[in-house]
């Protein structure tokens, strides 16, 4: 291997543009050896704009000069099948949520893994800075047990991605009840930006009471609306037998006759002039000074792979790299 990281990209498109803006801002660390895209048209664009070979197949992307794995960025309902006809060739495959749209195709690539494939799926919303203090704080001891995740900030798979991360559930069965609700709002910002006036659209929402085995309980609650508009917030409510942590503050029971609360705090790097890379260090409370941010506590699976360690630790870097426009790092220029 290389002292960079190499790998091949299957498909073009808006999520796969995240990991090559990190490649083109990282050329040290990170190449490209080859992108696969099926439609030749759109295959010569994405190799002019990004500047790297582009092939029509999969198999001829795979005869190349061997990359350390493949990330495969395509749309839901194609993931899987693309993903298991990689990962049966012996090459580790990284990416990202879902892997998989139904309970078959879900068992078809566990099946996969355990005949010795090696599939990495890739979930950012942990690594978001405040997201990964609030789950380090919720799990330092201070409100004891947590018995109830209340999450609005992330839709479908994300949202209780957060949520069992919060309560420290991992496969515990639960009774789920659900339902939606349809609304009507006012249109303002959009993905693109674009503002559209005096414009009231239909606003779909999705309400899911989740009783767990555990004894534990969550609450997802999102409206696409979230994402974009001025007028929808996302809240997150995290409580224990000591305390809870609303949103961006912390409150618990020192003893019966003690309650305490703090707020968190953003920390910023490069600013007043200090010349570190302008970027999110963490959060902090006022009391105890000290940054709250949550790490790995489990390693990479265990394996003698040296490539499955590298897909590892690129999963690591990237996600936490485009977890966040709010924690990514900003590049300074002269003028």
């Amino acid at each position: 291997m290389t002292d960079r990281i190499r790998f091949g990209l299957v498909e073009a498109g808006g999520r796969s543009d995240f990991f090559l803006r990190i490649v083109r801002q990282m050329p040290k660390h990170f190449e490209v050896v080859c992108a696969q895209v099926r439609d030749p048209v759109k295959g010569k664009a994405y190799a002019d704009w990004w500047q790297l070979p582009v092939v029509n197949a999969l198999p001829e992307l795979l005869e190349r000069e061997e990359p350390e794995f493949v990330l495969v960025s395509v749309s839901q309902p194609a993931a899987a099948e693309v993903i298991a006809s990689v990962a049966s060739t012996g090459m580790p495959v990284l990416t990202e949520t879902p892997p998989g749209q139904t309970v078959a195709e879900l068992e078809r690539l566990t099946a996969l893994t355990r005949n010795g494939a090696h599939i990495q799926v890739a979930e950012l919303y942990p690594f978001q800075p405040l997201h990964a203090a609030r789950l380090t704080l919720a799990h330092d001891g201070r409100r004891d047990d947590i018995t109830q995740a209340q999450v609005s900030a992330a839709h479908r798979y994300h949202g209780d991605s957060l949520m069992r991360l919060m309560l420290g559930v991992d496969f515990e069965g639960a009774m789920i009840h659900a339902f939606g609700v349809e609304s009507r709002l006012l249109a303002s910002h959009r993905r693109t930006g674009r503002l559209v006036a005096g414009k009231l659209e239909d606003s779909h929402q999705i309400l899911a009471l989740f009783e767990f085995d555990s004894v534990q309980s969550g609450l997802f609650d999102f409206t696409w609306d979230q994402y974009w508009s001025w007028a929808r917030a996302p809240r997150v409510l995290i409580r224990g037998t000591r305390g809870e942590i609303v949103r961006d503050r912390i409150a618990w029971l020192r003893d019966s006759q003690t309650p305490m609360s703090l707020p968190l705090e953003r920390v910023d790097g490069g600013r007043l002039g200090f010349l570190e890379d302008i970027a999110t260090t963490g959060f902090r409370s006022a009391k105890s000074g000290c940054i709250a941010i949550r790490r790995y506590r489990r390693g990479c699976p265990t394996t003698k792979s040296p490539r499955w360690t590298v897909c590892c630790a690129w999963v690591r870097t990237c996600v936490q790299a485009v977890a966040s426009t709010t924690s990514r790092r900003v590049r300074r220029t002269s003028t």
